[in-house]
């Protein structure tokens, strides 16, 4: 996988447009947008590895052992656990676990809903890759080796102008840890940058380095940010209510 680092989410979490795939919401709220699975959605995996593209002009190669392995991908999504690859910086990711959900969150006239939650192994080979990872994530004692957590989720602006927003503003997990965007948790840029038109609908997500003492199962508490008109200061929804998921 080839990454630029001034594109983290183009090649992490792509915002992709959902054409098609947006129903009436009827449970007290008429008017919103609420953002439905189709089954393409339902397939679609997000694409994990931070960073980017190796500036130097050289690629990494994966070794002779990686393209025997039935679990290397050379392109495309990680969808099953102990799938891995390797991009072109020498950082190798591997799938550990994924676990779906279908929770809604309403926060004024924009509708979440969370997709699935990813935990993947990372190794860093290289020099370059580890200082790339330490940059995106903005970890610079950060080890080779470090699990990430990625969310994905939709968000349906039901809004009557275009929107913008952090994304999702602090991870808690069961043993009280939390990652906010202070301390590693990186969003989709482009929710805060270009924003959410009018009625649209997009698939997005967060990824953030997994504490070292993260438990292997129990919960997280996700908080979305507030959201504002696009291009103003004007708040129109403060942050949302924080929502438990399983993984």
């Amino acid at each position: 996988m080839r990454h630029k680092i001034t594109y983290f989410f183009l090649a992490l979490l792509i915002v992709v447009l959902v054409v098609g795939t947006i129903k009436s919401f009827t449970s007290g709220n008429v008017g919103l947008r609420v953002p439905t699975l189709t089954q393409a959605q339902k397939s679609k995996s997000v694409s994990q590895p931070p960073i980017s593209k190796n500036v130097h002009g050289t690629s990494y190669q994966p070794t002779k052992a990686d393209l025997a392995n039935t679990n290397f991908v050379a392109s495309g999504d990680l969808t099953k656990p102990g799938q891995f690859t390797v991009d072109s910086n020498g950082l190798a990711t591997e799938l550990q676990a994924r676990t779906d959900s279908n929770q809604l969150v309403t926060n004024g006239k924009v509708v979440y809903r969370i997709l699935n939650v990813s935990i993947y192994e990372n190794t860093a080979r290289t020099d370059e890759s580890l200082q790339n990872a330490r940059l995106a994530y903005s970890k610079p004692m950060l080890k080779n080796k470090f699990k990430t957590l990625v969310i994905e989720y939709m968000l349906a602006n039901s809004n009557d102008m275009t929107i913008t927003t952090d994304g999702i503003s602090t991870v808690a997990f069961s043993n009280q840890d939390v990652i906010s965007t202070l301390n590693g948790l990186q969003n989709d840029t482009n929710l805060a940058n270009t924003g959410v038109a009018e009625g649209l609908t997009v698939t997005t997500g967060a990824s953030a380095i997994l504490p070292a003492n993260f438990p292997d199962k129990g919960q997280l508490t996700v908080q979305f940010a507030s959201v504002k008109r696009a291009g103003t200061v004007d708040v129109l929804s403060k942050p949302a209510k924080g929502i438990q998921i399983k993984y």
